[in-house]
């Protein structure tokens, strides 16, 4: 006999030890002999019922449960208990279309709540599968996020006890991906406050030209001179080789922290550097191009940060009266 079978013949001792006892409370309370004989009855033919899956009464001890129609509990729970290592309710739905349970919360509750206490090493919530290739274990959808993971516990890189491949934990407002079992385990940190977010390729886009006469309404253009102020660009549309013109809006869009670019600098005189740093910078950390007299034209790629309005500050340096023209080119950008 197959687990199934087994729970099955377990079910059915229970629902039947149940009527009885109900049988017998009934008589006990009821001073008519005829009410005791039809009340004993009705119980008996109630649990009947739900035993072959048909509609029924079968008496609670608080109330009465309609079997095949709504049933209210008001101010009660209703509570289903079980030691055995089996299904303390299995519930089968054989529509293509059905629920197996529709759990609903018609205010700001929670619709359904699982938990396990206390948790033993393989505890779960909940535990979702599907047999075969097709369906999914678990949909969310709706709601002004489909998941939200708690920050409210202790996960991640450098905590005590056993983790496995696959965990995903919040901590510290900081996203953790387990990819390997240990103790600690092996963390990745996919996402947080200080993190530039995944990387974007675009289609390059010239974002700023020193060369473009006129300056685009907005710009300053011309040569970068050694000892001259840092230049703010702003790296958010694509503009025409040519002349400046925007030719598409936001190829870097809002939200955007950092950038991937091309610097180019052309027409240089003397030895001297660019440094790219945040919109607004009061400083620069390091130069991220260099040129020695006798270099018309060099290019570096390189990664610098945004600021919130989607600009880098270019500081110049190197010998005095060094000079050049520079260009950027976005070929991605971090969100």
């Amino acid at each position: 006999m197959d687990d199934e079978h087994v729970d099955k013949v377990d079910a059915l001792e229970r629902q039947l030890a149940d009527a009885e006892q109900r049988i017998e409370t009934l008589r006990q309370q009821l001073p008519s002999r005829r009410n005791m004989l039809r009340l004993g009855g009705a119980a008996a033919l109630g649990a009947a019922a739900a035993v072959v899956g048909k509609p029924g009464v079968a008496a609670a001890g608080t109330g009465a449960m309609q079997y095949g129609a709504s049933n209210n509990a008001g101010d009660d729970e209703t509570r289903l208990s079980s030691s055995n290592d089996v299904s303390t309710l299995r519930v089968n739905n054989s529509g293509q279309g059905g629920r197996s349970i529709d759990a609903r919360n018609s205010s700001a509750g929670t619709a359904v709540y699982a938990f396990t206490e206390p948790a033993g090493i393989n505890a779960r919530g909940v535990d979702a599968s599907v047999n075969g290739m097709n369906g999914y274990a678990l949909v969310v959808t709706g709601g002004k996020s489909q998941v939200f993971l708690s920050p409210g516990f202790a996960s991640g890189p450098g905590v005590p006890g056993s983790h496995s491949a696959g965990e995903l934990a919040m901590n510290n407002n900081t996203l953790w991906f387990c990819i390997a079992d240990g103790n600690p385990g092996t963390w990745r940190k996919l996402a947080a406050a200080d993190t530039a977010g995944s990387f974007h390729p675009i289609a390059t886009a010239r974002v700023y030209d020193s060369r473009w006469v006129p300056p685009p309404a907005g710009l300053i253009t011309g040569l970068m001179v050694v000892g001259g102020t840092p230049r703010l660009v702003f790296c958010d549309d694509k503009r025409a080789l040519n002349n400046g013109a925007v030719t598409l809006n936001d190829v870097v869009p809002i939200g955007a922290t950092a950038i991937a670019y091309n610097l180019t600098v052309t027409q240089t005189d003397g030895q001297g550097f660019l440094a790219v740093e945040p919109g607004g910078a009061a400083s620069f950390g390091g130069s991220a191009i260099n040129w020695s007299p006798g270099q018309a034209s060099l290019a570096n790629a390189s990664v610098a940060k945004l600021d919130t309005q989607r600009r880098v500050s270019v500081f110049v340096g190197g010998g005095v009266g060094a000079s050049t023209q520079f260009i950027i080119d976005v070929v991605g950008y971090y969100r």
